[in-house]
């Protein structure tokens, strides 16, 4: 370790050199995302683009802020991680608003006279719409979607809180354990736990529970504004497990 600092300070690792491995890394972990559903397919080099362009903007803050704790490869992994949840919180709901045609050809070839299986159908619309609707939370899609999660005892996976807050993952999952069998009040207690770990400010659980019922409102208004299905909490918590089936990130 002290010889890769040693050589780090001496800057003579060729910038060719250094660009290979954040490329490398940046597939690595895109592949990764794709692979939890929170980055599409079709976007994977665009993100790696996108990220190996943020790497070059702050190359020398970043090479210079490496203090040789770790390896160098550690430290370039964590800023890269780092750099690609900001590209999924920035571009998510761009990515989710497409549809392309050989989706809609699937639609279209799956519908049939069947009621169950035009009841499928309006179902799984009705789990996307949903998820578009959680992006437009401006800057709060990712807390939105955790926090609903909890609310309605969904299982919450790592990466529901890495695009929360990606720096304090490991805290927070360890606050979250063991949290099936508590009450609403302390539930809601513990969220505000949660929300000082992210947002390093401090809340009750009274404030946690008006602010997220206040999100479960905005969610119904929307749901419901095409008068197609008139949604409650009980439709929505059944919305939220299908999702979770369908494996469909917001």
């Amino acid at each position: 370790m002290e010889k890769e600092t040693r050589i780090l300070n001496r800057k003579a690792i060729s910038d060719a050199d250094l660009y290979k491995e954040v490329s490398r890394i940046s597939e690595a972990v895109v592949a990764r995302y794709i692979r939890r559903s929170a980055i599409p397919w079709r976007e994977r080099e665009d993100v790696k683009m996108e990220i190996i362009e943020k790497f070059i903007d702050k190359k020398e803050q970043i090479v210079s802020s490496f203090e040789g704790k770790s390896k160098f490869t550690t430290y370039l992994t964590a800023v890269i991680n780092r750099m690609c949840c900001e590209v999924i919180r920035k571009e998510q709901k761009h990515w989710y608003a497409f549809v392309d045609d050989t989706e809609h050809k699937l639609h279209q070839n799956e519908y049939t006279t069947s009621t169950e299986t035009a009841k499928a159908l309006l179902f799984r619309e009705e789990v996307k719409r949903l998820t578009n609707t959680l992006l437009f939370f401006n800057g709060h899609s990712a807390k939105v979607n955790l926090f609903l999660k909890l609310y309605f005892n969904i299982s919450v996976k790592s990466i529901d809180v890495e695009l929360y807050n990606a720096e304090k993952v490991h805290d927070i999952m360890k606050l979250l354990s063991d949290i099936h069998s508590v009450s609403k009040t302390e539930l809601f207690e513990i969220m505000a736990r949660v929300q000082e770990l992210a947002e390093n400010k401090k809340v009750g659980g009274d404030a946690v529970r008006m602010w997220l019922n206040k999100q479960i409102d905005v969610v119904l208004k929307r749901l419901n504004n095409n008068d197609i299905c008139k949604h409650n909490k009980e439709s929505l918590a059944i919305l939220f497990e299908m999702r979770e089936h369908m494996q469909l990130t917001y």
